[in-house]
């Protein structure tokens, strides 16, 4: 009896083996950027497509001054020399909001931490334009195509007028932004006017699941 009772359940153990999926692999990021290399004053050749498990849509790579020159004006990197600028091809923007999502990785699904963010004006040249004061809305989405977010946040930066070289504030985000496929970031108001406005991110940190 003991023998069949043994049996029974190793059976079921592995029936449950085998119909139980294995957890995605864990991995935390901070994602810098400091390590892309850059063509210094060519934003048009520094565009941003996959990074650290996570494609991205309207975002360019900025590095702080020219040639090793000091940054004079804009946004400061959170962490060394680059920091990534949305919408900085042209004045004009399109009607895709920038943002990351899994789309065309590997990734399952992200839980989002934190970022640095800033805006400045658009002047071709990314975070080298004037800080400017911006409030936006950060949306999370459960699946790559969903028209509506499952977590929706809102901060506001604002910067001294009197300083032209500014930190950029760091954004927090609760568990509503977890294991989520789709991040958007909406400029909902400005000083300058959105349309004139680029928004500036550093060290974007997520929990990356494959």
């Amino acid at each position: 009896m003991f023998i069949k009772s043994l049996l029974t359940t190793s059976v079921l153990a592995c029936l449950v083996s085998a119909t139980t999926p294995p957890k995605p692999k864990f991995e935390v990021i901070d994602a810098n950027y400091d390590d892309i290399f850059v063509f210094p004053a060519l934003p048009a050749l520094n565009n941003l497509d996959t990074y650290e498990g996570l494609t991205y849509t309207d975002f360019d790579v900025n590095q702080v001054g020219v040639d090793g020159e000091a940054q004079l004006t804009g946004i400061r990197p959170h962490t060394t020399s680059n920091n990534i600028v949305s919408g900085i091809q042209a004045l004009s923007k399109t009607d895709i909001n920038p943002g990351f999502s899994t789309n065309g990785t590997d990734t399952k699904y992200f839980d989002l931490k934190y970022f640095y963010f800033g805006c400045a004006v658009n002047t071709l040249a990314g975070a080298e334009g004037v800080a400017q004061q911006c409030t936006i809305n950060v949306r999370g989405y459960r699946k790559l195509h969903d028209a509506n977010p499952v977590a929706s946040a809102q901060f506001s930066f604002n910067p001294n007028i009197v300083d032209v070289l500014v930190d950029p504030k760091i954004a927090t985000f609760d568990k509503s932004f977890s294991a989520i496929q789709r991040v958007e970031i909406v400029q909902i108001e400005s000083t300058t006017g959105e349309a004139l406005n680029v928004i500036v991110l550093d060290d974007v940190a997520y929990n990356l699941y494959k």
